[in-house]
């Protein structure tokens, strides 16, 4: 998936539940066939099975805190949820294989009072897109993705005035950019970071992704460059080497190690990757599950959102009550 921030940190997300009910109705992002070992959906039954696969994960987490869940609340909140959203709309291809993991994976998740979703997840793979490179599009969804490296929907680096689907290929030193990527250890999917070029940029003369496993980036000049040394000159969106951070406060950014807890700091990229850079710009240990945050740069793993307050990589909170199980419609 292309994201338009310079860096997005790959990450299993903590979601609500009614984010979580749109997210596994609505169209995903394009991916391979999932060969998983659930029984596979068809489109027809899709809408009850998903119903079902929310329902009943709620029912067995509340009744595991011993609480009675209101089953037909639950089912007519889903469905009207749902009925705003297609399952899979055109012009991407349904897959009930991976609609049968994914709903699967749902229901257990649930059962067990967690909403997280892992960038693994079977139901980033329900949909695939199928149109060619060059073909006029709306969104990367609806992109057929390629052997070799990714692709988005986008009108940089092509002489197109619309959005066509773009090929970004694994990029070399010297080949022509538009994209930073990363590929996670783990097998997930790939997080791609990208910008429109603005009023005096030079042009992109390609289209490749330049990956951080292979110690490159796309530079301010378009073009696939090898991380940057502490002590060297840097571009304005970074650049420079890992444990580095790119200090553009003086007329030449430059790299320069990050800097220990205790010591002043000025962006959120300054400190060592255990602190965060506080509101009194002093570099502070990242805090500890249960504490308050404001956004996941200040937590050891992420923010819960909805609680504000820190969670860890395998837990998330379900409003869980007495009350909440009698209306679904507050979890």
């Amino acid at each position: 998936m292309i994201h338009s921030q310079r860096e997005f940190p790959v990450r299993t997300t903590v979601i609500s539940v009614s984010l979580l009910i749109l997210m596994v109705g609505a169209d995903a992002c394009g991916g391979k066939s999932s060969q998983g070992q659930a029984a596979p959906v068809p489109l027809s039954q899709a809408p009850d099975v998903h119903v079902s696969a929310i329902c009943n994960g709620l029912r067995n987490c509340c009744a595991s805190r011993g609480f009675t869940f209101n089953a037909a609340a639950c089912d007519t909140y889903t469905r009207s949820l749902l009925s705003a959203q297609r399952i899979c709309s055109p012009p991407g291809a349904y897959d009930p294989q991976a609609a049968g993991d994914c709903y699967a994976e749902v229901e257990a998740n649930l059962s067990v009072c967690s909403n997280v979703v892992s960038s693994k997840s079977a139901c980033n793979r329900i949909c695939n897109g199928t149109l060619a490179a060059g073909t006029i599009c709306t969104a990367d969804r609806d992109c057929a993705k390629p052997v070799n490296g990714t692709v988005s929907c986008t009108s940089v680096g092509t002489t197109s005035s619309a959005a066509v689907c773009v090929v970004h290929p694994h990029g070399k030193v010297g080949d022509g950019c538009t994209l930073t990527c990363t590929s996670p250890a783990d097998g997930s999917s790939e997080s791609c970071d990208g910008t429109t070029p603005a009023a005096g940029d030079p042009t992109p003369t390609g289209t490749a992704g330049c990956y951080t496993n292979d110690g490159l980036y796309c530079k301010y000049d378009y073009t696939c460059s090898e991380f940057i040394p502490v002590g060297q000159s840097c571009d304005h969106f970074g650049g420079c080497q890992s444990g580095a951070y790119c200090d553009v406060s003086t007329t030449t950014a430059t790299c320069y190690a990050k800097v220990a807890v205790g010591a002043p700091c000025s962006g959120y990229s300054w400190c060592v990757d255990d602190a965060y850079c506080a509101p009194s710009q002093v570099c502070t240990p990242k805090k500890a599950v249960g504490e308050a945050c404001a956004n996941y740069s200040e937590c050891a793993y992420d923010c819960d959102t909805a609680t504000h307050l820190c969670v860890a990589a395998d837990t998330a909170e379900l409003n869980i009550t007495a009350a909440s199980c009698a209306d679904p419609t507050q979890i």
